[in-house]
């Protein structure tokens, strides 16, 4: 293992346990929020000519310091039909930019970084990227909010083991990155 990986690892590793630590100090807040969306998504590659079906589990906390402002972090686990697996943390700042009743209308700014790693091949890859994620939150009651985020607009870069690295701009709200969840707001 390259020492570039296991740096990358190690960093992981410190910066969830930070977000713990952050969380345990939050806990006696009444802004705090914490939940998870789930996201199924369907990628076509051209080149081997075969379409793999993912699977994402993105538990969630933040915390809300207005009620126009808040911070928080996910951590994305995705699987796929096909042995391949990743594990992404991404803080974010959220802004709400629409309240209305009982939705609002939110983007998250965030930074994405983490590895995956596909059994079939025995590569491992890693991977970052800075955007932007709208979405809507509707407040079921004063404790639980369903939440969807609807695509993403941004900056990709990926490094599988032996290819150069991968790299671009995106924007989309496409069946592909809509995540659904549910929140519960202390």
């Amino acid at each position: 293992m390259s020492n570039y990986k296991i740096k990358s690892k190690k960093i992981m590793k410190k910066v969830f346990f930070t977000l713990i630590a952050a969380t345990i100090s939050m806990v006696a807040s009444a802004q705090m929020y914490v939940g998870g969306s789930l996201g199924v998504s369907s990628i076509h590659d051209g080149d081997a000519d075969e379409t793999s079906t993912f699977v994402e589990i993105l538990p969630e906390v933040g915390y809300n310091f207005t009620d126009r402002w808040a911070v928080g972090g996910i951590i994305q686990y995705r699987l796929s039909d096909h042995s391949y697996y990743d594990l992404t943390f991404m803080p974010y700042v959220r802004y709400t930019a629409v309240k209305y009743k009982n939705v609002n209308l939110f983007v998250d700014g965030s930074v994405g970084f983490g590895f995956g790693k596909n059994k079939k091949t025995d590569k491992d890859g890693t991977f970052w990227d800075l955007g932007l994620r709208p979405g809507v939150a509707v407040n079921l009651n004063e404790n639980l909010s369903f939440v969807a985020h609807l695509g993403s607009f941004g900056y990709e870069s990926s490094k599988v083991d032996d290819q150069k690295r991968d790299s671009g701009w995106g924007a989309g709200i496409d069946l592909s990155k809509i995540t659904f969840g549910l929140y519960f707001n202390f």
